[in-house]
């Protein structure tokens, strides 16, 4: 990949150009880590970044902006590109369906900002699916520039996964980008910690909150996003599940939340 610091960004639809700035600088200067553990607060659109990143290392910019038409970023987009896999945490094999799987990986490519999740069922991340990725990492690229494993949540690790995942993390293939993300970093372990790249990811700006709520959900007037997005307290996946809750529930709930300020207010 050509010099490209003279672009700001690579995805600005997603926001943290900071950031951008300086996964574009590690690019153009050939200094990429093998891994990075991206961490910050619930909604923050870490994994969202996480896809985009991996567009950029096997798509390249096109006029100076991510190719996201190409038939790899495409794919990437889709969650469907063989050289990446999106780990996140699930139930027990015996409680997990086939298509509920199936189901949350289409609805995390709809829209890469909604949480996953499996009503009513403990999940975590176990050491067959960490077994599954090391597997995986052996093979050489099916039709990529860069494998790149993401692992969703990663603070959800069950501690033999996370042992067995430090064994890829100490020698990893050449051609493999591991990417973490968590809420809970002081969940992860030390030792896996001290072998990624530690990238902070900060609230996004209401502006931002905003434009990605247009872009991924259903249409909303201006006054039920201010609300959304004031209820959501930065929060972006908090964000989408309120757009898709009745809008009259959220708006009560902005009333509570308001009579709550004037209580406190006059308190004190």
């Amino acid at each position: 990949m050509n010099s490209i610091m003279s672009h700001t960004t690579f995805a600005p639809q997603i926001g943290h150009e900071h950031i951008q700035q300086k996964i574009l600088h590690s690019v153009d200067h050939n200094r990429l880590s093998h891994a990075y553990l991206f961490y910050g607060p619930e909604g923050t659109g870490k994994d969202a970044f996480a896809i985009s990143l991996a567009q950029l290392l096997n798509c390249g910019l096109s006029n100076g902006e991510l190719d996201c038409e190409s038939p790899q970023a495409i794919k990437i987009a889709n969650l469907q590109h063989p050289d990446l896999k999106f780990v996140f945490p699930t139930p027990a094999q015996s409680a997990l369906k086939e298509e509920d799987l199936v189901e949350a990986l289409q609805e995390k490519a709809r829209n890469p900002y909604q949480r996953l999740t499996f009503s009513g069922k403990n999940t975590f991340i176990g050491i067959d699916t960490i077994r599954e990725l090391k597997r995986e990492a052996r093979f050489k690229l099916y039709e990529g520039k860069k494998k790149v494993f993401i692992i969703s949540e990663a603070d959800k690790m069950r501690v033999e996964a996370a042992n067995a995942l430090l064994k890829l993390l100490e020698e990893p293939p050449h051609n493999l980008m591991l990417i973490l993300t968590t809420a809970n970093i002081y969940k992860i372990l030390p030792t896996i910690k001290s072998r990624c790249q530690l990238i902070k990811f900060s609230q996004l700006p209401q502006e931002k909150m905003e434009t990605l709520l247009r872009q991924y959900g259903p249409d909303s007037d201006q006054r039920a996003l201010s609300i959304i997005i004031r209820l959501s307290g930065g929060n972006i996946k908090k964000a989408f599940y309120f757009l898709e809750k009745d809008i009259l529930q959220v708006r009560e709930q902005a009333i509570e939340l308001l009579r709550k300020v004037v209580v406190i207010e006059r308190a004190q």
